[in-house]
Parts: C-alpha cells; sequence; structure tokens
C-alpha cells in the first residue's frame, strides 16, 4: 500500500501474535498490545477503516465462540464512529456489510492483493461506507434494549 498506510494490529501476546509481530512489525505495522474495554474504543475511534478477521477453528468451544460473539460487537464499535470495514468472508459479516453497505469481504483465500484491492474499493466510495456504517449502527436502539433487559428482571 502507499506511503500514507499504517496498519494497527491489536492483541494479545499468543505464539500466533507474536510470530506475526517478529515477522511484519515495521514503521508501516504496528503491533500494539491488547487494550481492557471501554479504553480499546480509543483506537477504533481512530480508524479510517476497521479491520476485523475471525477464524473459526473447532478445536475448541472459545475458538467458535469468539467470531460469533465478537465479531457483532466489534461491527457495532466501528459503525458507531462511521467507520468503514473489512473482513474474511465468514457469513455473519458478509451479510451485515452487504444489507447495510458498511463493509466488504476479502474473498478466500485471504491475500495481500486481495486486502489491497478491497482497501482501495473502499476508499473509491469511502462516504457510501461511511454512511452505512452509521446507518448500521443507527438502526439498533440500544436504549429500548437495554429497558426491555432490565424490565425482565
Amino acid at each position: 500500500m502507499s506511503d500514507e498506510y499504517v496498519l494497527i494490529a491489536m492483541g494479545k501476546g499468543s505464539s500466533y501474535y507474536e510470530s506475526l509481530k517478529d515477522k511484519y512489525q515495521s514503521e508501516k505495522i504496528l503491533f500494539i498490545p491488547f487494550i481492557r474495554p471501554p479504553y480499546h474504543l480509543l483506537v477504533t475511534k481512530a480508524a479510517s477503516i476497521g479491520v476485523l478477521s475471525y477464524f473459526p477453528d473447532s478445536t475448541s468451544i472459545s475458538s467458535v465462540i469468539n467470531p460469533l460473539y465478537c465479531a457483532p460487537n466489534k461491527i457495532f464499535e466501528y459503525a458507531r464512529y462511521g467507520t468503514p470495514m473489512i473482513s474474511n468472508d465468514i457469513p455473519g459479516l458478509y451479510y451485515i456489510f452487504m444489507q447495510y453497505e458498511c463493509g466488504e469481504v476479502v474473498r478466500h483465500p485471504m491475500t495481500t492483493t486481495g486486502i489491497k484491492a478491497t482497501i482501495e474499493k473502499i476508499y473509491t466510495d469511502y462516504d457510501k461506507y461511511a454512511s452505512g456504517a452509521l446507518r448500521y449502527y443507527r438502526s439498533v436502539d440500544i436504549e429500548e434494549i437495554i429497558k426491555s433487559v432490565l424490565s425482565d428482571k
């Protein structure tokens, strides 16, 4: 990508994360430690494109639940700030992106060429994707949901 891009990866110190960090860390790719909620929203708010990648792994229940639970939450967080998104091609992300025009998926298998083309596609119509992200965020009445949960004591 051109010099105006910087990729920031946030994560825990797993062996996979550490191997990526060792291989790719540079002035253009920054690895930062996991930031606990709600402070991670400071990173989310500063993004020009949110990057989501979830790879379910049937070897453990947490590897299956993480994409199902975390992906919708992270989409909602980026949408709050009108941030377009890209992700790998899993149905839960794909359908929200298509319905609200708030992001694009990188078709399997993910390649650097595919990621670059997807980022460039978003930047060719950035306002459409940003508006779609805000439309998705506004489609949920969070106050009504909280009232409903609290009334079901």
